[in-house]
């Protein structure tokens, strides 16, 4: 059937994590002990559907939180502006910039979610002791408090690490009910990683914070019980259910590590991966998070985010934060996708993936430990260089068009209205976050109680802080955020800049069967830059004649020749002369170089387009012969 052909190269392909994904597995494939009974005692566990709340401003913070809830929403997520992650009052940021206890208490008003998912990045301590008054007994609450990802995403820190760490400590006793040591992999994810990276990079986070507070004299069951994770869904649909059920028992191992023999499972939370979502033909966004969130029911997480279609432009819409809070509702209540515990456990093919993400993983974390852990990596910049090896291959890959993005490098919609959103972008409080008496402060179990009762009197969020006597700010370069669908908004740009996008003319020659399918893999191109494509044939002796006749009625500026590689060598000499006499000032050809290699003379194009090459720097210099200013494509 193979007809002589190599298995691996017909039938196997791998992820951009190296998994190698056979056609069939037969058999019975071993179930991971840990990960079959760690999804066993989720039984009886609901799934919580907690909503990002993205807005600038307590009021509209406010009426977001109270549509959710209303809508469904079992609990919802903030993640506070820069701001505030620093304590810093006069820095704004992107999100809310809550200034103090009263500030709280208007983004909840009367509101009692059952979840409250806070991102304070590494100002959890303060954060959360001003929220504290202002939240219902009956909340929990989830806490992203990991220094790493904030320095991965703020490049900065309210403090140096060892400070940090005995805030957390403080944190974890003064707040035993709450879930107060969250390990999210959304920064690294978001910069490039891959998912076995994100889940390494996680547990050495996980790692370093367990080390610290174990040897500041705290009980190893204690840290365990108060950690949750966040993982980012990705593109591919297995392989975040995989990651998911991986994360099960690397929890477990990890906790063994440190002497917690038979630790309580740790909450999963999963969310779309930000940097998979688009701004332009935003409404494909829609299949991107539906298939993000059935991923997360399938792997069993227990907290599910599900992005608005519209939230890569600004503030979402009330129409994006419906859709998006409906999808996984009508998944769990219509399509009862969470009332099977483990779905596809036992599935050859999904215990493989489980075991070849969670054994990447694992090895991730073995190596950065023997390395001296993740506060060694970063100071010696291998995080940075691990994050962007991957992120180099994986946007080969996405230039390439191997890993297309619909609506953006394939399928484009050239009539497509953009949609603009209002920004995130919020004011800093100023003095009101510095409202009050710098309070003095017990240290230790008392700590979180001392600071909430001054959050109670009025002190504001930068007095929490100052009152902590912190010592010096930690600064570190960030982990840029990389957009899969940036090198091709970025040729958008380029175009729509000039006013008017150039016309470019197909030119195709011979039966339609030969050279239909390569004229339309180039119009769905250089739609992708944003240009008009016309796709046009001719035959006979005359073709060239016509198809430069077309080009000059057309206005076109540029030529794409599409003619099958057995008849293009006879073609393209007298072809390429034509156009160019009709005033194309670029003239390339959609076939490999190679197909040209024995024409004589050598026809002058100004180059090739065909699938597996870097389209993007083909294109950018398509732009540049047209003369288009450069806006910075990379």
């Amino acid at each position: 059937a193979l007809n002589g052909a190599d298995l691996d190269r017909a039938l196997v392909s791998t992820t951009r994590e190296g998994v190698k994904l056979q056609p069939v597995y037969a058999g019975t494939a071993p179930r991971d002990p840990f990960v079959a009974a760690a999804c066993q005692a989720r039984l009886g566990q609901p799934t919580r559907l907690v909503q990002p709340i993205l807005a600038a401003s307590v009021a509209e913070a406010h009426d977001a939180v109270v549509d959710e809830l209303h809508g469904g929403a079992d609990g919802v997520s903030l993640r506070l502006a820069l701001g505030a992650r620093l304590g810093r009052a006069s820095v704004g940021g992107f999100g809310l910039w809550p200034a103090d206890t009263a500030a709280w208490r208007g983004v909840l008003g009367e509101s009692r979610p059952d979840v409250l998912m806070l991102d304070a990045g590494a100002n959890a301590l303060p954060a959360v002791a001003s929220l504290r008054p202002a939240l219902p007994s009956t909340t929990t609450l989830y806490v992203m408090s990991d220094p790493f990802a904030a320095l991965a995403k703020d490049g900065m820190l309210p403090a140096s690490l060892p400070t940090l760490y005995g805030e957390l400590a403080e944190l974890v006793v003064g707040a035993p009910g709450a879930y107060t040591l969250g390990v999210s992999g959304a920064a690294v994810a978001e910069a490039g990683a891959d998912l076995t990276l994100t889940l390494g990079l996680s547990l050495a986070a996980a790692a370093e914070l367990l080390h610290r507070l174990t040897d500041a004299g705290m009980p190893a069951e204690r840290a365990v019980a108060a950690l949750w994770w966040s993982l980012p869904m990705g593109r591919d649909l297995l392989m975040n259910v995989a990651a998911l059920r991986a994360m099960r028992g690397l929890h477990v191992r990890l906790a063994r590590a440190f002497g917690v023999s038979s630790p309580r499972p740790a909450p999963l939370h999963a969310a779309p991966n930000a940097a998979t979502l688009t701004r332009r033909d935003p409404h494909t966004n829609l299949l991107r998070v539906t298939s993000a969130t059935f991923a997360a029911l399938m792997g069993g997480a227990e907290l599910i985010s599900s992005t608005p279609f519209d939230a890569p432009l600004g503030q979402p819409s009330a129409l994006g934060r419906r859709i998006a809070r409906n999808t996984p509702q009508v998944l769990l209540a219509e399509s009862h996708l969470g009332d099977v515990l483990d779905p596809l456990g036992g599935a050859p093919a999904i215990e493989a993936l489980t075991d070849a993400v969670g054994r990447a993983a694992w090895a991730h974390l073995q190596t950065i430990s023997a390395e001296g852990g993740l506060a060694a990596w970063w100071r010696e910049g291998k995080v940075h260089a691990r994050v962007s090896e991957a992120q180099r291959a994986w946007t080969a890959q996405l230039r390439a068009r191997k890993a297309p993005i619909v609506g953006v490098s394939d399928f484009v919609d050239p009539t497509e209205a953009s949609l603009s959103r209002p920004s995130l972008l919020t004011t800093p409080p100023g003095d009101a976050a510095l409202a009050g008496e710098r309070p003095v402060i017990r240290r230790g179990a008392e700590a979180l109680g001392d600071l909430a009762a001054a959050a109670e009197a009025g002190a504001g969020l930068g007095v929490l802080g100052a009152a902590l006597q912190r010592d010096d700010v930690i600064t570190a370069p960030p982990l840029p955020t990389h957009e899969d669908a940036a090198p091709f908004d970025a040729l958008r740009s380029r175009v729509e800049a000039a006013g008017v996008a150039p016309t470019v003319l197909l030119a195709a020659v011979g039966p339609v069967g030969e050279w239909k399918a390569r004229s339309t893999w180039a119009l769905n191109l250089l739609r992708a830059a944003g240009l008009n494509a016309v796709e046009e044939d001719g035959d006979g002796e005359d073709a060239p004649a016509k198809l430069a006749a077309r080009l000059r009625d057309l206005g076109a500026v540029a030529a794409v020749i599409c003619v099958a590689d057995t008849r293009l060598p006879a073609v393209v000499g007298p072809l390429t002369e034509a156009l160019r006499a009709a005033g194309a000032a670029q003239v390339w050809a959609a076939t490999r170089p190679a197909t040209l290699k024995d024409v004589s003379p050598a026809p002058q194009l100004d180059g090739f387009v065909y699938a597996g090459a870097d389209v993007v720097t083909a294109l950018d210099g398509l732009l540049t012969g047209l003369g288009l200013p450069e806006q910075g494509v990379k």
